[in-house]
């Protein structure tokens, strides 16, 4: 992992390996000014690839059209090290995302991934270590290898799109995310999530506690207990159980509503992952007032039913 995180950081440069490219009929990389930002681009018939960006502030909106050339590909490290860059918005015309794309982007703290991306590269977001949030929209049916390694702060991973595949070290040394691994995924590879990496002994071990998401007797309960993590069942979990009795009654509404008041004023956490999972009623990624509030209506119903 170290040496990989190296190595990206420091090259100058890389092959691309997007093939539509390798076959363009022009070569040269033109630039255009939008909003704080002077993007470079080469096109290819009707396509423009984003090579970089000469400058640009805290946020970058990639348009849809350069020039009269639609936006489809993201060229590998074409934002390599922007360490300044906070916030980016891709288009939905964005097919292809390159290797190491965004690798080393300290200060991009979320990333929405664009609604037709069909193919991404290894190591896209490595080492982006203030990315707490992604969405994982798209065609695309893998999370490439190093995809999101040392993203240090990343919490929460949605994956939308038809996922089958995770790589080798996708998610390594992402230790505080929480992610439902969907059912459609049926290979996860080593050290793919909840595995962090010794610089000092060169060799990978288990986060302490963590929690892998699925439903039981797929790929996600099997990596689970090959790595020794915590599995949480999604078929068998009732959302806003809090104590995993198989039943929600008003002390699982209190309880969630004692853990909103501590959070908002600044308290720590008191559940364990498994808890904030099962009080997340809205999946909203936060604990809030509204959480209890469904809670209790949900237990009011059954009451009623019963």
């Amino acid at each position: 992992m170290l040496k990989k995180i190296l190595s990206v950081i420091s090259a100058a440069g890389i092959a691309l390996s997007f093939a539509p490219l390798s076959a363009a009929a022009d070569d040269t990389v033109y630039s255009v000014d939008y909003g704080l930002s002077t993007i470079n681009y080469q096109v290819n018939g009707e396509k423009a690839y984003i090579t970089g960006i000469s400058a640009w502030g805290a946020s970058a909106d990639i348009p849809q059209t350069l020039n009269g050339y639609t936006v489809t590909a993201i060229n590998d490290k074409a934002f390599l090290n922007q360490t300044g860059l906070e916030s980016l918005v891709l288009p939905d015309t964005v097919e292809y995302i390159g290797n190491n794309a965004f690798a080393g982007c300290t200060s991009l703290k979320s990333i929405s991934l664009p609604e037709n991306l069909a193919e991404m590269g290894s190591g896209t977001f490595l080492s982006c270590t203030s990315l707490t949030e992604v969405e994982y929209n798209g065609k695309i049916k893998y999370v490439p290898d190093d995809c999101f390694a040392s993203c240090s702060e990343l919490k929460s991973v949605t994956l939308n799109a038809p996922v089958q595949d995770i790589g080798s070290e996708a998610f390594a040394d992402c230790d505080e995310l929480i992610m439902e691994i969907p059912s459609t995924v049926t290979n996860i590879g080593e050290n793919a999530l909840g595995m962090k990496y010794n610089s000092v002994t060169k060799t990978f071990s288990a986060v302490e506690n963590y929690l892998i998401i699925g439903a039981a007797g797929t790929a996600a309960e099997s990596y689970a207990k090959s790595i020794g993590a915590e599995f949480l069942d999604t078929i068998s979990t009732i959302m806003g159980d809090l104590n995993f009795d198989l039943a929600i009654d008003a002390g699982d509404a209190s309880d969630i509503l004692q853990e909103y008041a501590r959070l908002s004023t600044g308290g720590e956490a008191s559940f364990d992952r498994r808890q904030q999972y099962a009080a997340d009623w809205d999946r909203n990624r936060v604990i809030d007032a509204a959480d209890a509030s469904a809670v209790l209506s949900e237990y009011a119903r059954l009451s009623t039913a019963s």
